[in-house]
């Protein structure tokens, strides 16, 4: 198969603020090496260079032509480096205007980009200098197809990823939604205890038999643990493992975040695990029951605080009880105590209303 070729065309479409007449353009190396005479100014079918490699730096002369001799007016440095970067990509086209400067102004005294970029952004600006317009066009086959599959490839990357994050977006919304009506049962079920016990007289149910009564009988009414139950284990494997692999990380991330919520101790008839939690369970089963125990220490952590709340409940009302028998019993002394001073009084012949000062 033959090797497609390569090449760099440098057209001059225009130019302005030439006084001079007689002038033709030349094409040179870093060197002064000419590569190409042009017939006049410009040269609009352009120059091709052929396998001409981005990385060397070309000069552009300005010459006016006498009998004898061709002095040269104008010059400029074009750096295919920083030229290059504009006309790789689609359409492998640019144009622009560059400004020229004197044959007696040295173009060493900066690196050839910043001269360069001296003459297309500073002396443009100046409406006297000499300018010249400059198309470059890269024709290269290997690249651009290289690069239009790129590009593809990049496009079918970015609309995958889009996919996967919508969909994972619209589980998680889901799963959410899912996971905010259990923990509100949960809620309510846990203010209707508080309501009930709170409801129980203090002088029936001793405070120090509560914690134990609420652990034992909730473990029992909440039901063996996932681990526990023989039909879950034919469960986990029916579930799909998920074909993305990078979605692992995220998926044990989300597993521990419902373990330490307590949600994973729970039936399934309760709440429906999500697509994330089933994966886990699927490929780490070893995981999934370290989860399962975070997630049971973190239920038995939530009721032992709901039993301690009760618990604490019951003692403010056995206190104040207490305190109010207390000020009963104060007040009974107190007016004692006051039947006993009147009666002294009606003793030594003084009227009870008489106050003693």
């Amino acid at each position: 198969m033959a090797k497609l070729e390569h090449y760099l065309r440098i057209s001059i479409v225009d130019s302005k603020h030439f006084s001079e007449e007689e002038l033709f353009t030349e094409l040179a190396t870093n060197e002064g090496c000419v590569l190409f005479e042009c017939e006049s100014l410009l040269k609009a079918s352009g120059v091709d260079f052929m396998d001409c490699p981005l990385q060397i730096c070309l000069k552009i002369f300005v010459r006016r032509r006498l009998k004898d001799e061709a002095p040269m007016l104008y010059h400029m440095v074009l750096p295919l480096a920083v030229i290059s970067k504009h006309f790789l990509q689609p359409p492998h086209e640019w144009e622009t205007w560059v400004g020229l400067l004197p044959s007696n102004s040295s173009l060493d005294i900066c690196a050839p980009g910043d001269m360069f970029a001296h003459a297309v952004i500073n002396l443009l600006a100046d409406k006297t200098s000499p300018k010249l317009r400059l198309k470059f066009r890269y024709h290269n086959p290997e690249l651009h197809a290289h690069m239009a599959q790129q590009k593809q490839s990049e496009e079918e990357r970015r609309q995958q990823q889009n996919m996967v994050r919508q969909s994972y977006g619209q589980q998680r919304f889901l799963d959410l939604h899912k996971f905010a009506g259990f923990r509100k049962d949960k809620t309510d079920r846990g203010e209707n205890l508080t309501q009930s016990v709170e409801s129980i007289a203090p002088d029936t149910v001793p405070p120090e038999s509560v914690p134990s009564l609420s652990l034992e009988e909730t473990g029992q009414k909440e039901g063996a643990s996932p681990e526990n139950s023989p039909e879950e284990a034919p469960k986990s494997a029916e579930i799909a493992v998920p074909e993305q692999a990078g979605l692992d990380e995220q998926n044990l991330a989300e597993s521990l975040r419902f373990a330490m919520l307590g949600a994973l101790s729970e039936d399934d008839g309760a709440f429906a695990q999500p697509q994330q939690l089933q994966a886990v369970r699927a490929r780490f089963p070893q995981l999934w029951l370290i989860c399962q125990d975070v997630s049971k220490m973190a239920n038995d952590m939530a009721k032992l605080a709901e039993v301690a709340e009760v618990s604490g409940a019951l003692q403010v009302q056995e206190e104040n009880a207490r305190l109010r028998a207390e000020l009963e019993q104060s007040q009974l002394q107190l007016k004692k105590a006051e039947e006993e001073i009147a009666r002294l009084k009606v003793f030594h012949g003084q009227s009870p209303e008489i106050d003693l000062l």
